[in-house]
């Protein structure tokens, strides 16, 4: 299972090398911590770890990657795996209601919901999560 996850990031990398050159970011979601369980800590320790390593081998390819967390819980934990000298480990993290609450607020303002999710792993086990246009009740 950590191979698998690894193997995410490396093809979310390896696919940067295909688009134009003046793309030059990429923005992770903490793939496979939602509703697939994977363990937050090590899923982090994971993709920081894949991302430096394949920086390392690809020297120029990129000017930004960027962990994009949602809870305060996984911004905690990267920030303490990348800059362990700036966050106490005794911090104390916001309830996760907070978090949930505002989730609520922005879908219940929404017009339009659009839900892409990191299913990488969950795809390669033969899970199909695709729709037709027919099934969705969404104008766009």
């Amino acid at each position: 299972m950590f191979a698998q996850l690894a193997s995410c990031y490396q093809s979310c990398l390896d696919c940067t090398l295909t688009l134009p050159k003046d793309v030059r970011s990429v923005a992770f979601c903490c793939v496979s911590t939602g509703l697939f369980g994977f363990p937050k800590q090590r899923a982090a320790e994971i993709a920081i770890k894949t991302v430096q390593t394949w920086l390392q081998e690809h020297p120029g390819a990129l000017d930004l990657v960027v962990f994009n967390v949602f809870l305060e819980e996984d911004d905690l934990i990267y920030k303490q795996l990348l800059f362990p000298s700036l966050v106490p480990k005794d911090f104390i993290i916001d309830p996760l209601e907070r978090s949930i609450a505002a989730a609520g607020q922005w879908l219940a303002q929404a017009e339009c919901i659009l839900i892409a999710g990191a299913a990488g792993l969950s795809a390669s086990a033969g899970l199909d999560y695709t729709v037709s246009s027919s099934q969705l009740n969404c104008k766009i």
